[in-house]
């Protein structure tokens, strides 16, 4: 069996497949399945049964899911939720493998020669289920993206451009939505922060001017001559002009205290 660690003089990691294998990967490779195409290829070639469940799918430990039903993570959902279904399609891949290498085996023991078609077959189903899985990888670093741009941008994050991107993570036909998807929502924000600007202005921003002092018939009063005619606002102006509403320095106004009444400071003095 080949042994990984075992290589000391490895062959040229550059090569070109043939034309026919090229496109066959250009269009599965960074294609997501369907969940009915994916349940069928399951069906189709599962897992094989290894002992000490290796090729199973790792759960959250008992003893840790006990600890944290005490906090507020929940493993089911969230970033462990989606890295454990890509981690799900990517063991997936191991049924077509074995197969290829059971294959390979058999012939090697009986002497005989591997069937091309069905071996074509297994490698084919391989690549389909490796890129299913790169797809859904691909999509979780865009939403790791966009999670520190804006939240409200993750639902982009599942389109997959595919060979169109050009070996980029998102491609420029991506980046033309997510600008016409940003400027909806820049114009939104633009509208609530007018609104709140809007709403500030009219709250006063004088601490404790006046604050529970006009209520009940005084408020009334004051809401209601602000909506008089136009003949009681014109002789209010005049009054104004005679007698301002507010008296100068000295006047009725200041006799309530005893600073601001000078016949009393005359007195004492």
């Amino acid at each position: 069996m080949f042994d990984p660690e075992a290589l000391h003089h490895p062959r040229s990691a550059e090569w070109l497949p043939a034309a026919h294998v090229s496109n066959y990967l250009e269009h599965w490779v960074r294609r997501p399945l369907s969940k009915e195409a994916r349940s069928k290829l399951r069906a189709e070639c599962s897992r094989p049964i290894v002992p000490h469940k290796i090729c199973d799918t790792p759960v959250v430990d008992p003893k840790l899911m006990q600890f944290l039903s005490k906090t507020s993570w929940n493993p089911r959902k969230g970033l462990d939720s989606a890295l454990r279904g890509c981690q799900d399609k990517l063991l997936d891949i191991f049924g077509p493998l074995a197969k290829i290498l059971e294959l390979a085996e058999s012939a090697r023991e009986e002497g005989s020669q591997i069937d091309p078609e069905e071996l074509t077959g297994w490698v084919q189903r391989a690549i389909c289920i490796a890129g299913g899985t790169n797809a859904s990888l691909s999509a979780e670093r865009r939403i790791a993206i966009f999670l520190k741009i804006d939240p409200k941008l993750t639902n982009l994050a599942l389109t997959e451009a595919g060979r169109e991107a050009q070996g980029l993570l998102f491609g420029d036909s991506f980046i033309k939505d997510l600008s016409r998807y940003v400027g909806a929502f820049t114009a939104l924000d633009k509208a609530q922060s007018t609104m709140r600007r809007v709403f500030q202005g009219r709250v006063s921003t004088r601490a404790g001017s006046n604050r529970g002092r006009l209520s009940g018939r005084s408020s009334t009063r004051a809401r209601g001559a602000g909506r008089g005619s136009f003949s009681q606002r014109s002789s209010f102006q005049e009054q104004r002009t005679s007698s301002p509403f507010f008296p100068s320095r000295g006047g009725q106004w200041r006799s309530r205290s005893f600073r601001g009444n000078t016949s009393s400071r005359k007195s004492s003095g």
